[in-house]
C-alpha cells in the first residue's frame, strides 16, 4: 500500500475516535443516567406498592378473622379462654372427633 492510503486509514480511525469521544459517548452517558434514574424511580414505586399491599393484606386477614369470629362465636370464645375441654366437647359435638 502506498503512504497516502496509510494516512487516509489513520485519519479515518482518528476521525471515528474523535466522533465517538465527543458525540456518541456523552449521549450514551446521558442515556445511562436517565435509565438509572428511571430504574430508581421504579424501585421506589415498587417499595411503596409493597407497603400498600402488605397493609391491605393484613387488613384482609383481620377482616377474615372477624368474620370467622362472627360465624362461630362459641368456638372462638372457648379458644380465647384457653379452655381445651370446651374445645374438645365442641369438636365432639360437631362430629370432628
Amino acid at each position: 500500500m502506498e503512504w497516502w492510503n496509510w494516512w487516509l486509514i489513520t485519519a479515518l480511525f482518528a476521525g471515528q475516535a474523535f466522533y465517538d469521544s465527543f458525540v456518541r459517548l456523552p449521549k450514551v452517558r446521558q442515556e445511562l443516567r436517565d435509565v438509572t434514574e428511571e430504574r430508581d424511580h421504579y424501585k421506589d414505586d415498587l417499595a411503596e406498592l409493597q407497603k400498600r399491599f402488605d397493609r391491605v393484606d393484613s387488613e384482609c386477614l383481620e377482616a377474615q378473622d372477624q368474620l370467622a369470629r362472627l360465624k362461630d362465636p362459641e368456638y372462638y370464645s372457648a379458644l380465647d379462654a384457653g379452655d381445651g375441654q370446651a374445645l374438645y366437647e365442641l369438636d365432639k359435638k360437631r362430629g370432628l372427633i
